[in-house]
């Protein structure tokens, strides 16, 4: 994984992520810079379909979904520290219910819905760092989409903020949202099986 330097050799802040020329995409996790790796055609061939079929599904409701590049900003105060400690990523596609998160870049705080599709660069990052960074600010659902095991997870938060054990779908099933009440993806044409 590579490891970007701004001139100052300050990689940890949403300013210096800022400050970043525009070719160069990364992605700062409790300020640990990650390198968002250029995606390949089976990915944006899922990618596609999905947001194809969450557009659909969010016509004339009051959610919004985007695709990324769109930056997602988790603030959080360090106590050992008193210092802020901002984390910037750039999931997949998100759902977000709230329009008072919303800015020009992107979403401040926790979108409701987070997807993520795995690669073997990346699946670390989505279902370790991410997972775990997405349950602690409060993504409400979290679906990983693995295209290459044909699977996809859902986790969805409980009454205790934590997201347990995944529901798991195969790829011939119908994948459902707990949060986005009525969504579904048909396995079968998201894996093209």
């Amino acid at each position: 994984m590579a490891i970007y330097k701004s001139e100052n050799g300050v990689t940890n802040t949403h300013s210096d992520h800022l400050a970043w020329p525009e070719d160069v995409r990364w992605e700062i996790i409790n300020r640990v810079p990650y390198d968002i790796v250029h995606p390949k055609r089976l990915h944006q061939e899922v990618l596609f379909y999905i947001t194809r079929v969450l557009g659909e599904y969010l016509e004339g409701k009051n959610c919004h979904g985007y695709n990324a590049p769109f930056e997602v900003l988790f603030t959080e105060y360090d106590e050992n520290t008193g210092e802020e400690i901002e984390t910037v990523v750039e999931p997949d596609l998100i759902v977000v219910c709230d329009e008072s998160k919303l800015y020009e870049r992107g979403c401040r705080g926790a979108p409701d819905v987070v997807f993520e599709i795995l690669s073997e660069e990346t699946a670390y990052k989505d279902e370790s760092v991410k997972f775990h960074l997405y349950e602690k600010h409060g993504v409400r659902e979290y679906w990983i989409v693995n295209p290459d095991g044909l699977y996809v997870e859902v986790f969805t938060l409980n009454n205790e903020g934590l997201y347990g054990s995944p529901r798991f779908y195969r790829e011939l099933g119908n994948a459902e949202s707990l949060v986005l009440e009525g969504f579904s993806l048909d396995l079968h044409k998201v894996f093209k099986k």
